[in-house]
């Protein structure tokens, strides 16, 4: 069975389907053994619902409306004035913004930290290489005799 001819049964139970199409859905019925079956439990189904005739109570509808009401007033007091949906977002990103002052204090102080500490180290080099230029020369001398002598220039 394909979609054209259960749509086309659906429009005749609901009793929506034109005279001339009927026709065809009956040669469609004739060809088509799904189809048919479909038709039937559908035809079952229409007539189990127009024999039910049980009353619905009155107090049924009015707790139906009353739940139904109920519900809506509950869903609009979370969505207009529930603490988690209004402050709490605002809260978080209070927090969220003095952490991050926070962070950014400590890392402009560890910088200046290592500002300082990399000019000592340049200053110490400097030193240490005019220490290390400062030292007087020497006169190294030597003789035949495997004697050798070191003079200080002062």
């Amino acid at each position: 069975m394909n979609k054209e001819t259960s749509e086309m049964i659906n429009l005749y139970i609901d009793g929506e389907l034109d005279r001339k199409e009927e026709a065809l859905l009956f040669v469609l019925l004739s060809q088509d053994k799904d189809a048919r079956e479909y038709f039937r439990s559908l035809q079952i189904l229409k007539m189990n619902i127009t024999e039910t005739t049980e009353e619905i109570p009155d107090q049924l509808e009015e707790k139906i409306v009353k739940s139904i009401t109920s519900k809506q007033r509950k869903k609009v007091q979370l969505q207009s004035g529930s603490f988690l949906t209004t402050k709490l977002p605002y809260a978080f990103a209070a927090i969220l913004l003095i952490l991050c002052t926070y962070i950014f204090l400590k890392f402009d102080s560890y910088q200046d930290r290592f500002e300082i500490i990399s000019n000592q180290l340049q200053v110490q080099n400097k030193t240490i290489e005019m220490l290390y230029n400062s030292i007087p020369a020497v006169e190294v001398t030597g003789q035949l005799k495997n004697k050798i002598t070191i003079t200080p220039k002062l």
